[in-house]
């Protein structure tokens, strides 16, 4: 078990503690300190008087930032003398040795995260081995009550050498008067150092130690120039070549820094740049105060008198007061607003929750960080913001609106990559740029609003007659996707239209019940197919089509002459009777039908003077056609005649017809009078019925008849 950080707590079979210890050095240095108190001034020399007992605590800044209670009270994320003495006084850091820890035994900080330091009698003091970070230093306390103490902090990090090895020398008085102050040129959003291109500044003392104003512009004068403005070395900008224009550029200075040559006396001075880096925006002037009491970087301590060894008077020296201009960067605010286009449908399916919309956001050029001049975004890459993270690939919000924000300065493409089901995805690719306006560095956002209109997927439904294509009202229809009704309606006299389907899905539209009339009765039309159908992708408008056709049967004799009275009866495949009527002398629409079944017509009932036609099948065919089917009746030709033993025709004799089916007598011509030609009967018997022909009256010396019955 972890009994506590750095230590392993373990135990062997019989209890016994082996516990172990698991240390890791850390990499450690150190820094020194002078501290000094004010001497006499002679002219431009001034000494000071080393300081004894002087007490100065550093520790590590990020532990204070965390300690919202006694350490960054304010939470400004800046650590004010007040606020370091304040945690030093509650943890009793100037007394301690050892890790400070709390009440409850938890670490507060490790005794590499914090150093007291108590100047000696030559002012000088060195700090315990610290680990690498940044610290915050401050005076704690003072041995003489007649000396002031130091208000101010100072920041340093501690971030090379080896353990023991002092990295860093500072110099604190109270009484400094002349300063050296270096310019950093630095990015606001990221905290980086701009090293790419090179900034400019004019230095103004605008009032002096004691408060009081003056306008006094810094000016550097060698023996062939004067110089009035001073230059950041950068990677673009490394060469001399502004000095005629009396620019002072130092190409040994840092990179991002620029140093000013000559030393600044204590005041207010005001730092105002004349010429801002590309990408970044101009600022306003600052002010820099330089005191009198302060903890300055000092690079090495100079005996007064060089004579080795004399601690009694110590050459102050100049302290560098570092100032850093931070510049915020301009950038770029993409506002999209994702639209439909509009449509007016029977139906809207289309989302109302646009989230499911992606964009990719990409660089078609190379992104070059004005920082320092790496690529931020390759071409062809995921947008980045400024600070280098992805916000190339996203959705948009419900609303169809989103906003990509601190988008670095450059050529983009935005598309749309995915989209929910019922829109078609807007292959467009939307090129823009966003570049800063030279006429004004003030500007900080740069926005470019972006309307991407995704077109829905649109179908038309069209319930048509097969006869002129025209649309046909009252059929009901359903609309089926991957196995669920989606929708049912009423065909009418225009187009149905369903807005929202979704692109490239397969889709069946059924007819449940054929078209009827006002009075609800059916029209005659056959059921049309099912339709499949897949939907567009492109956003094209589909158009589907369902066609109704009539499939009529006519009665008729064999010369093509409409033959009424017959009684008809269509039945299925499993014999079920579909429709039956009496023929008429116009076609019948054939009701209840489906196309692609096949179906059997049978006569039940023949007109008077016909023969039955025979039963026959058709299939409706799936052709958008309308069909015509005919059944033939045969007329029943039949010849009635007297006949003596040689065959002639025999006068004179009256015969009689008698329909015994009906008890009817049929009329004959003539009055059934027989002559030399036989009587002709065509379409006066009827099919099935039973005659009885008999003689009712007969000539001398012929025989009668035997009755005949047929």
């Amino acid at each position: 078990m972890i009994r506590e950080e750095g230590v392993i707590q373990k135990y062997d079979t019989q209890g016994r503690d082996m516990t172990a210890t698991i240390e890791n050095e850390p990499f450690m240095g150190k820094f020194d300190l002078l501290k000094t108190h004010g001497g006499n001034q002679d002219n431009s020399s001034y000494f000071n008087e080393p300081e004894e007992g002087a007490t100065f605590v550093a520790v590590l800044t990020s532990k204070m930032l965390k300690d919202t209670a006694y350490g960054d009270s304010n939470k400004d994320g800046v650590i004010s003398t007040k606020e370091m003495r304040s945690y030093v006084a509650h943890y009793g850091i100037d007394q301690a040795t050892e890790d400070i820890k709390d009440a409850y035994g938890s670490r507060i900080l490790s005794k590499y995260e914090y150093s007291v330091l108590v100047t000696g009698k030559d002012g000088k003091t060195e700090s315990s081995n610290l680990v690498y970070g940044s610290y915050t230093l401050c005076q704690t306390g003072t041995a003489d009550p007649n000396y002031e103490m130091i208000e101010n902090t100072s920041s340093f990090a501690v971030t090379a050498g080896t353990k023991d090895k002092v990295t860093a020398h500072y110099y604190a008085n109270n009484n400094l008067t002349d300063f050296f102050l270096k310019i950093v040129k630095k990015d606001a959003d990221t905290g980086k150092t701009v090293t790419l291109n090179s900034a400019s500044f004019k230095v103004t003392r605008i009032a002096d130690y004691d408060g009081k104003a003056v306008n006094v512009p810094v000016v550097y004068t060698t023996a062939n120039r004067t110089y009035d403005t001073f230059k950041t070395v950068s990677i673009n900008d490394q060469t001399g070549e502004y000095e005629a224009l009396g620019v002072y550029f130092d190409k040994d200075d840092d990179q991002g820094a620029a140093s000013l040559p000559l030393t600044l006396q204590a005041g207010t001075y005001r730092i105002e740049e004349v010429d801002t880096p590309a990408s970044f925006t101009s600022i306003a002037p600052q002010t820099v105060v330089l005191s009198a009491k302060l903890i300055a970087a000092d690079p090495e301590f100079v005996d007064k008198d060089n004579v080795a060894g004399d601690t009694t008077h110590q050459t102050a020296p100049t302290p560098v007061v570092t100032y850093e201009v931070k510049n915020a960067r301009a950038y770029g605010k993409l506002n999209i607003q994702k639209l439909i286009a509009e449509q007016t449908p029977d139906l809207d399916l289309t989302p109302k929750d646009l989230s499911g919309v992606e964009f990719e956001l990409r660089a078609t050029q190379d992104i070059i960080n004005p920082d320092d001049g790496t690529v931020l975004t390759a071409k062809g890459e995921l947008a980045k913001n400024i600070y280098g993270n992805e916000i190339g690939a996203f959705h948009v919000n419900a609303d169809g609106s989103y906003t990509v924000d601190k988008l670095a300065l450059g050529t983009y493409e935005l598309k749309e990559v995915a989209v929910p089901d019922g829109l078609t995805i807007n292959g467009t690719p939307y090129e823009f740029v966003i570049q800063q306006d030279t006429d004004d560095m003030a500007k900080v956002a740069y926005e470019y609003d972006q309307d991407i209109i995704d077109k829905p997927t649109v179908v038309e439904f069209s319930k048509v007659k097969a006869t002129d294509s025209s649309e046909l009202p009252g059929a009901t229809l359903q609309l089926f996707g991957e196995g669920e009704q989606i929708a049912e309606w009423v065909s009418t006299d225009r187009p149905y239209v369903i807005k929202g389907l979704k692109a490239g899905a397969s889709y069946t539209l059924r007819e449940t019940i054929t078209p009827k009339d006002e009075n609800g009765e059916d029209l005659g039309y056959a059921r049309a197919s099912e339709v499949v159908f897949t939907v567009s992708e492109d956003g094209s408008i589909d158009q589907v089509s369902m066609v109704d056709k009539f499939v009529t049967l006519t009665k008729e004799d064999e010369n093509g002459k409409e033959v009424p009275g017959a009684l008809i009866t269509v039945t299925d495949k499993d014999g079920n009777t579909v429709d039956n009527w009496t023929s008429t002398t116009k076609a019948h629409k054939i009701k209840n039908l489906e196309v692609g079944q096949t179906y059997t017509i049978t006569e039940t009932s023949a007109p008077d003077g016909y023969y039955y036609a025979a039963s026959t099948t058709f299939t409706v065919k799936d052709d958008g056609i309308d069909q015509a089917e005919k059944l033939i009746d045969n007329v029943i030709h039949y010849q009635i005649a007297k006949v003596d033993d040689n065959g002639n025709y025999v006068k004179g004799v009256t015969l009689k017809l008698t329909d015994t089916t009906a008890d009817t007598e049929v009329t004959l011509p003539n009055n059934g009078i027989t002559t030399d030609e036989p009587f002709e009967l065509d379409g006066k018997l009827i099919a099935g019925h039973k005659y009885l022909l008999e003689e009712s009256e007969y000539v001398a010396g012929v025989y009668k008849a035997t009755s005949v019955e047929f």
